[in-house]
């Protein structure tokens, strides 16, 4: 019998969740209250198993502090990274947002990419996967994506988040026999939830009201 395969997962976590929150036509916010290890889980099936997973964000910091919607936005993430911590094998990575002077409460979103890139192809190159779930829609990866592909032969599995065109990602890897292209669908994001109420060693973490199932 073939030796279980490693599998890891790397998210955008702004990518992922600014696809969510622009299409609420299609997905609305109560999906991005995500149990990552469940959707890998349902991606992976019984092709492996899951050793890390690795979810990439910036702080907002402290633009909301004097007025604005950020500071509503700052409590939102914390109680988020809270939540999100709470999922075995899972690993928050932040980068720093740096303000935009010209734009009142604009933010640039500064590293994460690059962390990103580093992590996916560090960890190919110390054979800490054979088969990584990469969730993003942000071309900017292709680069890395190509590289831990090619130079270590590992599999790569990309895929959007709801609503991201597949076409550029498909064109790119379409001869790749280690790169595949998929979309997370809302009925994935459905079943892979996080409870409302999850219940850990320091007490219990409440889904904001517009992150509760079946809020509208």
């Amino acid at each position: 019998m073939a030796a279980t395969q490693k599998w890891a997962m790397y998210i955008d976590g702004y990518n992922f969740y600014y696809a969510i929150k622009k299409r609420p036509d299609i997905t609305p916010i109560h999906l991005a209250w995500c149990d990552f290890g469940a959707l890998a889980s349902e991606i992976i099936r019984s092709r492996g198993s899951l050793t890390r997973i690795k979810y990439f964000t910036a702080p907002v910091g402290d633009l909301g502090e004097t007025g604005g919607e950020a500071g509503g936005e700052r409590g939102r993430q914390m109680l988020w990274l809270r939540a999100v911590r709470t999922i075995s094998h899972l690993e928050v990575v932040e980068g720093f947002h740096k303000g935009d002077t010209q734009r009142r409460w604009q933010r640039k979103e500064k590293q994460t990419d690059v962390n990103i890139a580093i992590a996916l192809v560090l960890d190919a190159a110390k054979e800490f996967y054979e088969r990584a779930i990469l969730v993003t829609g942000d071309s900017d990866q292709m680069p890395a994506v190509r590289a831990a592909s090619a130079e270590f032969a590992r599999h790569i599995e990309v895929w959007l988040p709801p609503g991201q065109p597949k076409r550029r990602w498909s064109e790119e890897f379409d001869a790749n026999r280690f790169v595949t292209i998929h979309s997370i669908t809302p009925v994935m994001l459905e079943r892979a939830r996080l409870p409302d109420s999850i219940r850990h060693p320091g007490g219990t973490i409440e889904a904001p009201k517009m992150w509760r199932g079946g809020f509208a």
